[in-house]
């Protein structure tokens, strides 16, 4: 209860300016259920503008005739001040007024290329930016003012300013929900009270697909193992795939393939997720205030306790000992800490780095300090955010990387910019296929 305790006792001592703050978060929506959503701290954990009121969608796609479309609805800057961060460009585009905006039109075997991404953003800067500055900053040559409005002159073509969330973080803010809302059928407590143990992990090993026909674990222990293994892309439908023979090749007790492990389940299991985006790598967190911020995301009382302890069955099988992801300290765990991952293949990196690629919607470029900045939310998880690697580290092992596999990566440092550039005919599966 301590994010409650402390909720109350600053509502007690400042009652005025707590109801100044909850009144804007109240007048902001028509949500029935804002006074729930205000109680148990909803607002603290807001990752979209979805339900604000009086929030137009400004920016609409849509494909035909061979083409690309954006339609821009009363937009917030100039696109010509924009345009200017790209240089010039390989293809040529159109733009027709409408009576409330604009529609642009491009070819569409540009739309899923690096500057095709980066001529789409132009526009989404174009239709959402209020000035909230961050591109100026972003911007080491200092050519973007708006100080009277944006301008922007002598342009480098850095695009410093792209390196936002989607191109414009109020865009991302206000990002409506794809696929029509729908979430991934994961629940956030998928292990419940049954996490792996090492012991059902070597069985599994050592009698691979005859291992569902020769086990002593109960139903419910079973189902949930099936699920942690087919998470961690190492069987389908109890047959077992390629990386289950790539882990037995290179050894089902090592670090690389742990890692390779590791990145599956982060993208195929949404309580590992949670565990990365809630727990910063070194620190270590009290179990009571992990077990508050999920009850604020709606996450019942005994399901937040499981959820605990599954952390530590966890760290007990490889993840832990072998991987060193995370440790837990007291007999009913008290604390909880993610650690620095102990990764000495450095494949494993490259493949973490095209899994973030793809899961960007093939955002084959990209600059390591946007992988550093572990804060934004995005589709892809940074190597760094999942694995913990300092900026030295990951420049050691990105230059390494590009010396070995110049087929797969390019990496720049010089002159303060970074770029790190991923070959878009290549794909994870084919990194995995480096460790043959």
């Amino acid at each position: 209860m301590g994010r409650g305790k402390a909720d109350s006792f600053r509502q007690m001592s400042y009652p005025n300016e707590i109801e100044k703050f909850v009144s804007i978060i109240r007048d902001m929506t028509d949500d029935p259920n804002i006074e729930t959503y205000i109680s148990n701290g909803g607002w603290a954990s807001r990752k979209n503008g979805r339900d604000i009121k009086n929030n137009p969608e400004r920016y609409i796609e849509t494909e035909r005739d061979g083409k690309l479309y954006i339609r821009v609805i009363s937009p917030k800057t100039d696109w010509r001040e924009w345009i200017k961060t790209l240089g010039d460009l390989p293809f040529d585009f159109s733009i027709v007024e409408t009576a409330d905006g604009y529609e642009v039109g491009f070819p569409i075997e540009y739309n899923k290329t690096v500057l095709g991404k980066r001529f789409k953003q132009v526009f989404r800067k174009t239709a959402y930016c209020i000035g909230c500055r961050v591109c100026e900053v972003n911007c080491v040559f200092g050519c973007i003012d708006f100080s009277n409005g944006l301008k922007i002159t002598n342009c480098r073509h850095c695009q410093q300013c792209h390196e936002v969330d989607e191109g414009c973080l109020m865009y991302h803010s206000l990002e409506q929900p794809k696929n029509g809302g729908r979430v991934m059928k994961n629940s956030l407590n998928s292990y419940a009270d049954h996490a792996p143990k090492p012991e059902w992990i070597d069985d599994f090993f050592d009698k691979g697909k005859e291992f569902f026909s020769n086990h002593r674990l109960g139903p419910m222990q079973i189902s949930i193992f099936k699920k942690f293994l087919t998470n961690a892309g190492l069987i389908v439908k109890e047959e077992t795939t390629s990386l289950y023979d790539l882990v037995k090749s290179i050894g089902k007790n090592t670090d690389a393939a742990w890692g390779l492990i590791l990145i599956n389940l982060a993208y195929n299991n949404v309580q590992i997720k949670w565990y990365i985006d809630n727990m910063q790598v070194q620190e270590a967190n009290a179990r009571n205030s992990l077990e508050d911020i999920l009850k604020a995301e709606g996450v019942s009382d005994k399901d937040a306790r499981s959820i605990m302890k599954a952390f530590k069955r966890l760290t007990e099988t490889p993840l832990g000992t072998v991987l060193h992801f995370g440790t837990t300290s007291g007999k009913s765990v008290e604390t909880l800490t993610r650690t620095k991952c102990t990764l000495q293949d450095d494949r494993v990196l490259l493949y973490a780095l095209y899994r973030y690629a793809e899961a960007c919607q093939d955002y084959y470029e990209f600059s390591l300090s946007r992988l550093m900045n572990t804060s934004i939310d995005s589709a892809g998880i940074s190597p760094v955010k999942l694995f913990g690697f300092a900026e030295d580290e990951m420049i050691t092992m990105l230059n390494g990387l590009s010396a070995k596999y110049p087929a797969f990566i390019n990496v720049t440092f010089t002159h303060g910019l970074d770029k790190i550039s991923l070959r878009e005919d290549k794909t994870s599966d084919d990194v995995l296929r480096l460790f043959s």
